[in-house]
């Protein structure tokens, strides 16, 4: 056991990186050397939730300690269940309003089929609400995301909030799975480097920046 309390703390932090949050929970009792690498702000620094059932809900919980070092956030639900778009939305919350905050990236991945006449207004809100906080001091600004393939309707007033307070944007994908796009232009992202969708005269899905 004693080799294994002496790895070198950057080889103990990929071995805990492929756990689940539970695995490495577990991992992080241990020894005090595993505790002390749990710890460590490097170990958040790419993380994921993935809500199915009920019980995923408990993950979030460790958002109040380490959200304010994960950088690269992935979120994939099945939203078909009303608990699991509750949960991912509380997610988006829960980064509106840390700070310090770090996060520079971000996919949202929609996993099952829409409920009857469901329009995810809910989380348009939600977006709303982090791509607000962008102009907030010590808060990092977004640099990537990737809401590509949602069954969900983005519209003007929630990219203008983005583009007013994410400057830094470099990628953006809103191509939906409605292939419906409400978003007329794009303003003030001078580093924006890829759009999606491109524009295009011969479709509805022109974007003007």
């Amino acid at each position: 056991m004693e080799d294994w309390e002496n790895l070198p703390e950057h080889i103990l932090v990929n071995i805990l990186q492929m756990l689940t949050l539970h695995e490495r929970y577990n991992a992080s009792r241990v020894c005090k050397s595993w505790n002390e690498t749990f710890q460590i702000p490097s170990l958040w620094q790419t993380f994921g939730f993935d809500f199915n059932i009920v019980e995923d809900g408990r993950r979030m919980k460790c958002l109040t300690r380490y959200g304010c070092h994960i950088k690269n956030l992935t979120i994939l639900l099945n939203q078909g269940e009303e608990f699991n778009r509750a949960n991912a939305c509380r997610v988006l919350t829960s980064f509106a309003r840390t700070t310090p905050r770090r996060l520079r990236s971000l996919k949202i991945e929609f996993t099952g089929e829409n409920p009857l006449f469901y329009a995810g207004k809910e989380f348009t809100e939600a977006l709303r609400m982090l791509f607000a906080s962008g102009n907030v001091s010590d808060v990092a600004k977004l640099v990537t995301i990737n809401l590509s393939n949602l069954p969900v309707s983005f519209e003007q007033p929630l990219i203008d909030t983005l583009s007013s307070n994410n400057h830094s944007l470099q990628y953006l994908n809103i191509l939906n799975k409605n292939l419906i796009c409400k978003v007329g232009h794009i303003t003030e992202m001078q580093r924006l480097l890829i759009l999606e969708p491109k524009q295009n005269k011969e479709n509805n899905m022109a974007i003007k920046l």
